[in-house]
Protein backbone atom coordinates (compact mmCIF):
# COMPACT_ATOMS: atom_id res chain seq x y z
CA UNK A 1 0.00 0.00 0.00
CA UNK A 2 2.97 2.32 0.53
CA UNK A 3 3.62 2.20 -3.23
CA UNK A 4 0.23 3.74 -4.00
CA UNK A 5 0.27 6.36 -1.26
CA UNK A 6 1.41 9.96 -1.60
CA UNK A 7 5.22 10.19 -1.54
CA UNK A 8 7.06 11.97 1.25
CA UNK A 9 7.79 15.64 0.67
CA UNK A 10 11.29 16.56 -0.42
CA UNK A 11 12.81 19.76 0.93
CA UNK A 12 14.40 21.93 -1.73
CA UNK A 13 16.86 24.34 -0.09
CA UNK A 14 17.04 26.94 -2.86
CA UNK A 15 14.65 27.64 -5.71
CA UNK A 16 15.12 29.66 -8.84
CA UNK A 17 12.82 32.65 -8.69
CA UNK A 18 12.48 34.59 -11.91
CA UNK A 19 12.52 38.17 -10.71
CA UNK A 20 10.86 40.83 -12.78
CA UNK A 21 13.40 43.15 -14.41
CA UNK A 22 11.77 46.05 -12.51
CA UNK A 23 12.56 44.49 -9.13
CA UNK A 24 15.80 46.06 -7.87
CA UNK A 25 18.17 43.80 -5.98
CA UNK A 26 19.82 44.90 -2.78
CA UNK A 27 23.61 45.44 -2.90
CA UNK A 28 24.12 42.20 -0.95
CA UNK A 29 21.92 40.27 -3.40
CA UNK A 30 23.77 41.78 -6.37
CA UNK A 31 27.12 40.84 -4.84
CA UNK A 32 25.97 37.27 -4.13
CA UNK A 33 24.53 36.93 -7.64
CA UNK A 34 27.78 38.18 -9.20
CA UNK A 35 29.80 35.72 -7.09
CA UNK A 36 27.60 32.85 -8.31
CA UNK A 37 27.95 33.96 -11.92
CA UNK A 38 31.74 34.18 -11.64
CA UNK A 39 31.94 30.77 -9.95
CA UNK A 40 29.82 29.18 -12.68
CA UNK A 41 31.85 30.85 -15.45
CA UNK A 42 35.08 29.61 -13.91
CA UNK A 43 33.76 26.07 -13.53
CA UNK A 44 32.53 25.99 -17.13
CA UNK A 45 35.78 27.43 -18.46
CA UNK A 46 37.88 24.92 -16.50
CA UNK A 47 35.71 21.96 -17.50
CA UNK A 48 35.83 23.08 -21.14
CA UNK A 49 39.61 23.32 -20.93
CA UNK A 50 39.77 19.71 -19.73
CA UNK A 51 37.70 18.61 -22.73
CA UNK A 52 39.96 20.30 -25.29
CA UNK A 53 41.64 17.75 -27.50
CA UNK A 54 45.12 18.75 -28.66
CA UNK A 55 45.44 19.17 -32.43
CA UNK A 56 48.17 17.37 -34.37
CA UNK A 57 51.70 18.59 -33.74
CA UNK A 58 52.15 20.16 -37.19
CA UNK A 59 48.78 21.88 -37.24
CA UNK A 60 48.60 25.51 -36.21
CA UNK A 61 45.28 26.97 -35.21
CA UNK A 62 44.43 30.55 -34.27
CA UNK A 63 44.01 29.67 -30.59
CA UNK A 64 46.02 31.18 -27.73
CA UNK A 65 48.68 28.74 -26.55
CA UNK A 66 48.93 29.43 -22.81
CA UNK A 67 46.16 28.22 -20.54
CA UNK A 68 45.48 31.66 -19.03
CA UNK A 69 44.65 33.23 -22.38
CA UNK A 70 42.61 30.15 -23.29
CA UNK A 71 40.61 30.60 -20.07
CA UNK A 72 40.07 34.27 -20.88
CA UNK A 73 38.92 33.38 -24.40
CA UNK A 74 36.56 30.74 -23.00
CA UNK A 75 35.14 33.20 -20.45
CA UNK A 76 34.58 35.73 -23.25
CA UNK A 77 32.60 33.11 -25.18
CA UNK A 78 30.58 32.29 -22.06
CA UNK A 79 29.79 35.98 -21.52
CA UNK A 80 28.58 36.28 -25.11
CA UNK A 81 26.48 33.15 -24.66
CA UNK A 82 24.97 34.53 -21.44
CA UNK A 83 24.18 37.84 -23.14
CA UNK A 84 22.48 36.03 -26.02
CA UNK A 85 20.47 33.87 -23.61
CA UNK A 86 19.38 36.94 -21.64
CA UNK A 87 18.32 38.73 -24.82
CA UNK A 88 16.43 35.66 -26.06
CA UNK A 89 14.64 35.39 -22.72
CA UNK A 90 13.73 39.09 -22.79
CA UNK A 91 12.40 38.86 -26.34
CA UNK A 92 10.46 35.71 -25.48
CA UNK A 93 8.76 37.55 -22.63
CA UNK A 94 7.95 40.46 -24.94
CA UNK A 95 6.36 38.12 -27.48
CA UNK A 96 4.30 36.31 -24.86
CA UNK A 97 2.65 39.54 -23.68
Amino acid sequence: NKELSTPDKVLIPERYIDLEPDTPLSPEELKEKQKKVERIKTLIAKSSMQNVVPIGEGDLVDVPQDSESQLQEQEKRIEISCALATEASRRGRMLSV
